[in-house]
């Protein structure tokens, strides 16, 4: 039998790729030249091409038994444990001084097991709005009650968001209900460390009881920051404030993987409820090893030379990005200059200028909307230790070489026209997981379908959203409000392996709230009253009393006589 898609999945496959390159948005795996310079990559210390990392690695495999069995052979709960994973977990956790530690075969891994299962039904997690993908998917999963960003690394917001919570949840005043704030030591497409010390004052002052929980992503912390690479929680003094800390091993450590640091009792508990461990198999051997290579150099002190000239690197670049900054303000913008190696140039033209870059040998890339927010494109530049001064200059020259003059591209999610289809979407939208452009047509439908439901019918409602005008929107809208939900709008997002996808799209919802009170106005204006059937029922018990007792009063007395 032909296990190939059917011709209607084919084709619906086919538009969704269609749509994306239409929006120039499709994805495409590369390989690029292995003589390219790279500045793209998250190898900060560039351990991944060092020689001392390669000829410890093999000293590790070398100094396994005979036939020492390669794969694992298994999950961890069953026959993929080993007491070199256990030793491993044990000298991770104590250079991270930690109590314990928990292995996973990536920090997606990590953070969709830990947020999926560690916060309690009615709990409450408060996250960084810029938080990653993987943490995101892991709320997703999650039991807690609410789910609630702010503002990205703001403390002010962070208090605000509190403080609002806490007022509504007599619990969460008493401490009988948990409070997890989500937060990453160092963000990925910025390159800007979060204000980990004033979050820490805003918590205790807000949460004397002791029940609010910082739970701290330092994927791309690990190996560049704090003594011996040791991560910006540790360098700061604050890792026994941490509940829990995400240190993975794909980025500056060369290898694969993530670790939970965290308490024997929460280690205990993701090894009991947390599926991403349960139902994968666990890393073998050669995984463990190139692990275990990395951070006996991290504890050795033989990647401080890298760190510091990392260091260097960064300082340079700096300086370079306020030339080029003072140069062409029109043309480049730099929102900040961070001390981690990830840098972002905001640019008129992100893509041309990234594709520029790669013609002439320099490895960036060009990060569009929705990855990140409409009107905040820009070039990603990750600095490595085994980059050189000279590749630097030779970045920046090409960056004022190569601004085009054209238009810019991707404008915003264009308003209603009469070209939208009409024969197409389901009844809502906003329940797609879709990253296409908004469906007018359906979310109009909806907006007219639901003045059925506040007493007011429309016959014939106008175009774009008449043919939607049927019995299934109306019972859908129906089933929602009996259910008590909310319509609220949908913040687009699509999950990427390395960075949150956002779409602002703040305009387009005004635009479309102006049209939905257009349509409920000019509803109310040119049709006739709808009873819905609470208030047929009213009316019939209130006419049948005035049939009994005159004016709907008791009926007087002897009158059944």
């Amino acid at each position: 039998m032909d296990s190939s898609p059917s011709k209607s999945l084919r084709e619906s496959l086919r538009q969704a790729l269609l749509r994306r390159e239409a929006k120039s948005s499709r994805r495409r795996l590369t390989v690029l030249p292995q003589s390219s310079v790279d500045f793209s990559s998250n190898d900060f210390l560039s351990l991944s091409t060092s020689p001392i990392f390669r000829e410890r690695f093999l000293d590790l495999l070398q100094q396994a038994p005979p036939l020492y069995p390669f794969a694992s052979g298994g999950s961890r709960l069953l026959d993929g444990n080993s007491i070199y994973a256990e030793e491993l977990e044990n000298f991770i956790a104590g250079f991270h001084n930690a109590p314990s530690g928990l292995l996973f075969n990536s920090g997606f891994d990590a953070n969709v097991g830990v947020f999926s299962c560690i916060p309690q039904p009615g709990d409450l997690i408060v996250y960084d709005e810029l938080i990653h993908a993987s943490a995101r998917e892991g709320m997703r999963l999650s039991r807690a009650g609410k789910r609630v960003p702010f503002s990205h690394s703001s403390p002010s917001s962070l208090d605000e968001v509190l403080q609002s919570h806490i007022a509504a949840d007599p619990l969460i005043q008493t401490g009988s209900r948990n409070v997890f704030i989500a937060i990453e030591s160092i963000y990925s497409m910025d390159g800007d460390i979060a204000p980990i010390q004033d979050f820490i004052q805003v918590v205790d002052r807000l949460l004397p009881r002791g029940n609010g929980y910082f739970i701290v992503d330092e994927a791309h912390a690990t190996g560049v920051f704090g003594p011996r690479g040791e991560g910006v929680v540790q360098g700061l003094g604050v890792e026994k404030r941490m509940l829990i800390r995400v240190h993975t091993f794909g980025k500056a450590l060369a290898s694969h993987g993530a670790i939970v640091l965290c308490c024997p009792d929460t280690r205990d508990y993701l090894i009991n409820y947390a599926r991403s461990l349960i139902y994968t198999t666990a890393m073998g051997f050669p995984f463990l090893a190139s692990i275990r290579a990395a951070y006996e150099l991290l504890a050795e002190g033989e990647t401080e030379q890298h760190q510091t000239k990392l260091q260097q690197l960064v300082a340079y670049f700096r300086d370079r990005l306020a030339e080029l900054d003072a140069w062409d303000p029109a043309a480049f913008q730099v929102d900040h200059f961070p001390t981690s190696p990830i840098f972002s140039v905001r640019s008129r033209f992100p893509r041309q200028l990234a594709a520029a870059c790669q013609q002439k040998g320099f490895v960036v890339r060009a990060i569009m909307a929705p990855t990140v927010p409409a009107g905040r494109e820009r070039v990603r530049v990750c600095l490595h230790a085994g980059n050189t001064v000279e590749e630097i200059d030779g970045l920046v020259d090409t960056f004022k070489q190569s601004e085009p003059a054209s238009p810019p591209l991707d404008a915003l999610t264009p308003a209603p026209t009469a070209e939208i289809p009409t024969d197409q979407a389901p009844v809502d939208a906003s329940d797609s997981d879709s990253d296409d452009k908004i469906n007018w047509k359906s979310n109009l439908a909806i907006e007219a379908t639901e003045c059925v439901f506040r007493g007011v019918h429309v016959s014939a409602p106008p175009f774009p959203f008449r043919q939607r005008w049927d019995a299934n929107a109306r019972h859908e809208i129906g089933e929602r409000k009996n259910r008590g939900r909310k319509r609220k709008r949908r913040e687009y997002e699509e999950y990427d392996d390395e960075e949150y996808e956002y779409f602002d799209n703040e305009e387009i919802q005004r635009m479309y709230d102006t049209i939905a009170a257009t349509l409920a106005t000019v509803a109310a204006a040119h049709t006739s009253a709808h009873p819905t059937k609470r208030r047929k029922k009213a009316m019939k018990k209130k006419k049948q009393g005035r049939a009994v007792g005159g004016d709907g009063g008791p009926a007087p007395a002897g009158s059944l006589a």
